[in-house]
């Protein structure tokens, strides 16, 4: 629930003929406004499954989940971080443009220099992951740590695991350009324990369906409208659709 109105989505509910009771809009209105007296960059996540508050960079569940798997539980940090994976809007460069495929000294360059933002870095990442994924068909992983650690001067194994990981991640947002990444750098990620780190694809996984599902939606049903009428939900609407329902 934002404090921003939302008239499209009045519109959606009108064209499905939705009665919304006086009432009920009231007491929504009261929660918006008690909302706001909390943090005006609060969200407040409903769901047939449960009640989310995302407040400076917490996830609250305010009701308890009835299923734990891929459901943020109270004080969920992890929340945060897969809203960020999936809402960061892309970069307008790429610092890999560049660099050939698989020139890894290259790649390194770029994932070395703190200078450069944590969005530049983690799609860089993701491409050294592509390339320890192919090269372990013909190399060891201990093999292709040294060849990192010797083309960077940095800890290989760090770096093949931060690349791993950012690559299974990666993979299940469809990342493929630079996103603005606020929260989510290279060094939190390594740091994130194995089994917190899955958690997070998994959580990252359920919440990029939901959104392919909501486009899927959207396309079926604006084929049936006319076409005067337009399309009346935009993509924010369905981001924020697919975040609410997470």
């Amino acid at each position: 629930i934002n404090e921003a109105k939302s008239p499209d989505v009045t519109k959606t509910l009108n064209m499905f003929n939705l009665q919304i009771p006086k009432g009920f809009q009231e007491r929504v209105n009261r929660l918006r406004k008690e909302l706001c007296e909390i943090s005006r960059e609060a969200q407040l996540i409903i769901d047939n499954i449960g009640a989310y508050l995302v407040v400076e960079g917490c996830g609250i569940d305010l009701v308890g989940p009835e299923s734990s798997e891929g459901i943020p539980q109270e004080n969920d940090t992890l929340l945060p971080y897969a809203l960020d994976v999936m809402t960061a809007p892309e970069e307008t460069h790429d610092l890999t443009e560049a660099i050939l495929d698989y020139d890894m000294a290259g790649l390194l360059s770029v994932v070395t220099d703190p200078a450069n933002s944590s969005g530049q870095r983690v799609n860089t990442y993701r491409k050294l992951g592509d390339y320890i994924q192919i090269s372990q068909e013909g190399q060891t992983a201990v093999s292709i740590k040294r060849e990192l650690q010797g083309h960077s001067h940095q800890n290989g194994p760090r770096t093949y695991q931060i690349a791993q990981r950012i690559r299974s991640l990666t993979q299940v947002v469809r990342m493929s350009q630079p996103r603005n990444l606020r929260l989510v750098t290279p060094d939190w990620i390594y740091k994130l324990p194995k089994q917190e780190h899955e958690r997070l694809v998994r959580m990252c996984s359920k919440l990029n369906l939901q959104v392919m599902n909501d486009l899927w939606n959207m396309e079926m049903w604006s084929q049936e409208l006319p076409i005067e009428g337009g399309n009346v939900c935009g993509g924010t609407n369905i981001m924020r659709n697919a975040v609410q329902e997470l």
